[in-house]
């Protein structure tokens, strides 16, 4: 352990005023707890909502320790854990969890398997783009043949609510928008009546979907194009061109070449045909939405069974994902291993 360690902000929030050594001793007292093991190394400390570890145990594992900033929705988390099951069964390349979420000394955790696959893609190329777009589609997909999952989706996290107005109660004070500064009411003008265009764009489209509620770049590691790690999870349901869109509006963010979005001619591709195609194929019956072709287009069109072609719906979407986009918590940087086996389809339940 070097010397000029400190405890982080976060970790004081969470644990109080412990030191270096205090902490780690915690960890080790919790994953003797969850899953019955010492701690052998803590491989990296991040995380600014949330407290999270890279351990190394004794009995050889290597595991994603997380301490949730109250107050936590256990439902969510619940679901959150659940969706992570029913995906990695199929092969969708997400943690496997190992223990909780529960209570321990009044903090509550969970752990589960450390992806330390892969490196940061950059959503400026398009074939990562296409990428993002089709295992979004294949997650909902995958995720919307169980029905407890989309109505736990329903009371998603801050950023991806709009029922009620722009600004919604944040999930932490860092992200408080609700006060709005000299100058800034024509902002709060074009928000309200762009959340007001997505409600009335979701009336009478015929399904929901479940998915990561924070599919961005950041959240993704791959290699070349090819995605092999997604971790932080949290779970929106929406109609698919909103959940749809909410990527959009902020994948790039985390990307290796700048969080700025690709210019529209970028995203008129190849890539863009294959994201329509997996769209189409996946979610048949429920809504046929551009904008998953169009990610990294300044305002993608989304486009829902029988509702009118609407860009404002996009803008929207955009609003809620980048009002905080310079203000988001980086995630941890994992470091490149052997490339995996990985398969080259998930199996998805029959409908």
């Amino acid at each position: 352990m070097s010397d000029d360690l400190q405890v982080t902000a976060t970790e004081r929030a969470l644990l109080g005023d412990l030191e270096v050594a205090e902490v780690d001793a915690w960890i080790d007292h919790v994953l003797m707890h969850l899953v019955g093991a010492r701690l052998a190394e803590v491989l990296f400390r991040a995380g600014r909502i949330d407290a999270v570890y890279g351990v190394a145990t004794t009995d050889g594992r290597r595991l994603s320790l997380k301490v949730h900033r109250s107050p936590v929705d256990w439902n969510a988390r619940r679901a959150a854990v659940t969706a992570q099951q029913v995906l990695a069964e199929t092969g969708f390349p997400c943690a496997r969890p190992v223990a909780g979420p529960e209570a321990i000394d009044a903090r509550i955790v969970s752990v589960e398997t450390l992806l330390d696959a892969g490196m940061p893609g950059d959503a400026h190329n398009q074939d990562v783009r296409s990428t993002i777009a089709t295992t979004l589609a294949q997650q909902m997909h995958i995720l919307v043949h169980r029905p407890e999952l989309v109505a736990s989706g329903r009371d998603a996290p801050a950023w991806c609510r709009y029922q009620g107005g722009p600004w919604p109660t944040p999930h932490d004070s860092f992200f408080d928008f609700r006060v709005t500064p000299d100058g800034w009411a024509w902002l709060d003008e074009t928000a309200t009546q762009a959340s007001q265009a997505v409600l009335e764009a979701s009336v009478g489209d015929e399904g929901l979907a479940v998915a990561h509620a924070d599919w961005y770049c950041g959240n993704l590691r791959f290699y070349g194009a090819q995605l092999v790690a997604c971790f932080d999870w949290d779970l929106v349901t929406d109609t698919v061109a909103v959940v749809a869109g909410l990527t959009a509006g902020f994948h790039s963010h985390g990307t290796t070449a700048g969080d700025e979005q690709a210019e529209p001619a970028d995203s008129a591709t190849p890539a863009r045909s294959k994201a329509i195609c997996a769209v189409s194929a996946l979610t048949p019956g429920i809504a046929k939405n551009v904008v998953l072709a169009s990610l990294g287009a300044p305002f993608p069109k989304i486009s829902a069974s029988g509702v009118n072609s609407l860009t404002t719906a996009s803008i929207a979407s955009r609003r809620l994902a980048t009002a905080s986009i310079s203000l988001r918590p980086a995630s941890a940087t994992r470091a490149a291993a052997p490339k995996p086996a990985m398969p080259g389809r998930f199996s998805v339940p029959a409908r």
